[in-house]
């Protein structure tokens, strides 16, 4: 009696999770979710039937008085345990059947066409940026060049560093009347 209590109770327990997690995903109005909700309700009667002398009476028809005490608080504790024990065992089944079906969903990548060769070239022009590059670079380096020999050209000579300071403030607009 206690065995078949404890699973209808773990049947019962589990067809909740099972209802819910349905109503994450199916409408109220889903022929799959009313079906299982209606199998819930028949679980939850036949679980109603079964404990009903509750608190009155014991699962044989025998008084609670009758019975020691200790004895009821082993056989509720025995009936707690029994019942976690099968809904532990159905739920271990629906995750086990959640990985089963998450393997078997996996994307898979297919390969529509095979990658050819362009007809015609259409990327950079690698000897225009070669030589672009070497030109500008000569250029840079020319004037780097001119700089540094005016820089050590001022420092030996004050009357040439004097005519860049008079170039530094034509450059800047200093020839403007004020």
């Amino acid at each position: 009696m206690i065995e078949s209590l404890t699973s209808l109770r773990a049947r019962v327990a589990a067809q909740e999770v099972l209802v819910q997690e349905m109503h994450t995903f199916a409408t109220p109005e889903n022929p799959e979710l009313i079906r299982e909700e209606k199998a819930l309700e028949a679980l939850r009667d036949q679980l109603n039937r079964l404990e009903g002398g509750r608190g009155k009476r014991l699962f044989a028809d025998v008084p609670i008085q009758n019975v020691p005490t200790a004895g009821l608080e082993y056989v509720r504790k025995y009936r707690d345990v029994k019942y976690r024990e099968a809904l532990f065992e159905l739920l271990a089944k629906q995750y086990e059947a959640a990985k089963i079906d998450e393997a078997r969903d996996t994307l898979i990548v297919q390969q529509l066409d095979k990658a050819m060769p362009p007809e015609r070239r259409s990327g950079p022009h690698r000897t225009l940026i070669v030589l672009g590059s070497t030109f500008l670079a000569l250029l840079v380096a020319a004037l780097i060049a001119f700089f540094m020999e005016g820089l050590e050209k001022a420092k030996e000579d004050p009357q040439f560093a004097g005519k860049l300071q008079l170039f530094g403030f034509y450059l800047r607009g200093g020839h403007n009347k004020s």
